[in-house]
């Protein structure tokens, strides 16, 4: 069987399986076999993701399926290039082990079998993200796109053991809406001026539409896709959707579903809309970086674990937008070596954040088991209860904090090396840009850094803080095997970064229009550049072997006192010369946080007061208490929510139950549709 066979097969198989897993979970109640084999269809399904997303970016083939055919939204099908391939393997990559952590049973609560309704909207949600990636055309894109979100929307109301969770699952969904809506108007654009539904259409007559037109299209595709992504400021709903949401499905909706959202943004940006303006990338690249400021600035003073992964989801998108930013601004300027480097760094930092955010996601769901809560003010002292969990959230922590040789380091080193090619761009307003967003994205890494020190010090390390926390075990099974695959993933992307850097060159090379694949790595020198010769260059594989080999001196050295006599001794840690038997001279999550509270009390609105519980010297009690107040869910959302319940009271006055007054509105709406159509098109 040759490779162009095979890959229309393995396209079909994804889908066949994965319907398959959502009809078998249906109908799995109280039924382990049946769960099972949802589980093993599932798996199926995500090995022929991988394979079908390789074999299109390294392979080149295109598979083909139809769908429909027909005047009123063209012929459909769904196909994979190698952009779209490149999204389609990192989503077989990341799910195939969370399959198997999926397997293992829930993670929260009592409930210890999988509810039909959870694993259904778990297989869904996969489903609708690979129908978004294969996508040909627009009507089948846009229905996609909506069900991603109504599939998020069930499987956090599968949450039946948390109160919150239908609350936060109707939040989430309704906040979905309007970028919804700003997508159609996108495409719809697209379609009245190409005359078509397919993505081969927009493709061939797109670049030759007007320039006020494509602006249009770019300003709504960002309002669209930004919003799945967490863009200022419609980042709010991450930190209330993925902690509702059981563990393996916040782990597929930070590490896949997000993806979407880049997915989209190049699709339209690169592929759509032919020539760039600079103001685009400007945009893009700007609000990628303030996102990620923002993100960790609120993810810093997080005490709940799950929120805190949350909001760094929203950095990180952040900064994946500002490598898409540059491209945009390269293109602009005819520079495809930038193009080509803004584009491999955010793909390059977006696989690294797929596979180490779905095992942090992951692991907090074996926190929340082991431990009982995600409370990080009831943690602590886990990674001696639980090693197998916590060495493998330090991978993940490791990663996203940017620390060498793994791949968030070479993500984000990549994108800093792509902002530095400020100076060879023509406008002094790009320049500018690219020197703001340098600087937030460096006051972004020294935020993160502080931020995942406090996560892994307060939840893993020190003594317990609460009984349920002393009494902790490991996780083991299928379970211990998937964070095992994910941080060994996560470790593998940054020492093959060389490797992981062409792959993406290649999977980039017809948005970027040009492949820099052979200039993005160093030969023979297994190093990595920012796609320009002979400006800097750096090598995490070369660092793990020098590391290894700095790493043998000290076992040397120690065996070699010991073979003199000497002999290992232990002692418990001296702390104000006692032993440590108590959590009460640990730091807290909120005394951890203080400082960046204190330095950025003007961002925070912080509002801080002490009480002293009786009028001694030295009193018994003191009672300290901090609050923050979010800026946009103060000063945007509430303000927003106050006109629309302003404008629903009035539009009510208007539902007088007389048919002839809604047959005249109708008829308004209609002339007002169509005069803006006339207007657009030109017709």
């Amino acid at each position: 069987m040759t490779v162009a066979t095979f890959a229309p097969i393995a396209l079909g198989c994804i889908f066949a399986a994965r319907l398959l897993a959502i009809a078998v979970a249906l109908v799995s109640s109280r039924r382990p076999a049946l769960r099972q084999l949802a589980w093993t269809c599932g798996a199926i399904a995500d090995l022929a993701a991988l394979l079908t997303g390789l074999l299109a970016v390294l392979g080149g083939t295109q598979p083909i399926l139809g769908i429909f055919g027909g005047d009123m939204f063209g012929s459909a099908g769904l196909t994979v290039d190698s952009l779209s391939g490149f999204f389609l393997f990192i989503t077989g990559m990341v799910s195939l082990p969370l399959t198997f952590f999926s397997a293992a049973g829930p993670w929260e609560g009592k409930q210890r079998e999988w509810l039909p309704s959870a694993l259904a909207s778990y297989h869904l949600l996969l489903f609708a993200t690979t129908l978004v990636l294969c996508a040909a055309n627009a009507f089948v894109f846009l229905f996609a796109w909506e069900l991603t979100s109504l599939a998020m929307y069930l499987a956090i109301v599968s949450r039946h053991d948390q109160p919150h969770a239908a609350p936060e699952a109707y939040f989430t969904l309704s906040l979905a809406k309007v970028p919804a809506a700003a997508l159609v108007a996108a495409f719809l654009l697209l379609v009245a001026g190409t005359g078509g539904f397919a993505f081969s259409t927009f493709t061939q007559i797109g670049p030759a539409l007007s320039a006020p037109l494509r602006s249009a299209v770019l300003v709504l595709a960002l309002i669209g896709f930004g919003a799945k992504v967490g863009l200022l400021p419609m980042q709010v709903w991450l930190p209330r959707g993925y902690p509702a949401a059981p563990s393996n499905a916040a782990a597929v909706m930070a590490g896949i579903v997000l993806n979407l959202g880049i997915y989209g943004l190049i699709r339209v940006g690169f592929d759509f809309l032919g020539p760039a303006q600079a103001w685009w990338g400007l945009i893009v690249m700007l609000g990628g970086a303030f996102t990620a400021f923002t993100g960790i600035l609120y993810g810093v003073i997080q005490n709940d674990l799950k929120r805190f992964i949350s909001y760094s989801s929203v950095e990180h998108a952040g900064i994946i937008l500002i490598g898409v930013g540059v491209a945009l601004i390269g293109k602009a300027d005819h520079l495809p070596l930038l193009a080509g480097a803004g584009l491999v760094a955010a793909c390059l930092h977006l696989l690294q954040h797929a596979v180490a955010k779905s095992l942090l996601f992951a692991g907090s769901g074996g926190v929340e088991r082991v431990a009982g809560t995600t409370d990080m003010a009831e943690l602590g002292g886990l990674a001696h209860r639980a090693p197998w969990l916590g060495g493998a959230m330090l991978v993940g922590v490791l990663s996203l904090a940017a620390m060498p040789p793994l791949g968030g380091f070479t993500g984000e080193w990549l994108t800093f090396e792509a902002l530095m090619q400020g100076f060879r761009l023509g406008g002094e307003a790009e320049q500018l840009g690219t020197a703001i967003a340098g600087a937030l994205l460096a006051l972004t890494a020294g935020l993160a850094l502080i931020a995942f020190v406090k996560v892994y010090g307060i939840v893993f390390l020190g003594v317990p803080r609460s009984e349920s926390a002393a009494k902790a075990r490991d996780v083991d099974g299928s379970a211990a095997r998937a964070l095992t695959i994910l941080a060994f993933l996560t470790v593998a992307i940054g020492v093959g970064a060389p490797w992981a850097a062409q792959f993406a060159a290649a999977s980039v090379a017809v948005a970027a229009g040009a492949n820099v694949a052979t200039t993005i790595a160093v030969w023979p020198h297994l190093a990595i550049q920012p796609a320009f010769a002979n400006f800097s260059s750096t090598s995490p594989t070369e660092l793990v072997i020098a590391l290894l080999l700095f790493l043998l001196i000290p076992l040397a050295l120690r065996a070699l006192l010991r073979r003199h006599g000497q002999s290992l001794q232990r002692a418990k840690v001296w702390t104000s010369a006692s032993g440590w038997p108590e959590p009460d001279v640990e730091y807290t999550p909120l005394a951890f946080s203080n400082m960046a509270r204190v330095i950025f009390q003007m961002l925070y609105r912080l509002r801080r007061s002490l009480e002293v519980t009786a009028p001694e010297l030295f009193p018994p009690e003191l009672r300290y208490q901090s609050t923050i107040n979010y800026a946009f869910e103060s000063l945007f959302y509430k303000p927003l929510v106050a006109a629309a319940l302003a404008i629903t009271a009035a539009v009510r006055r208007t539902q007088s139950g007389v048919l002839g007054l809604y047959l005249l509105y109708m008829l308004l709406v209609l002339l007002a549709i169509l005069a803006v159509t006339r207007v657009v098109v030109g017709g």
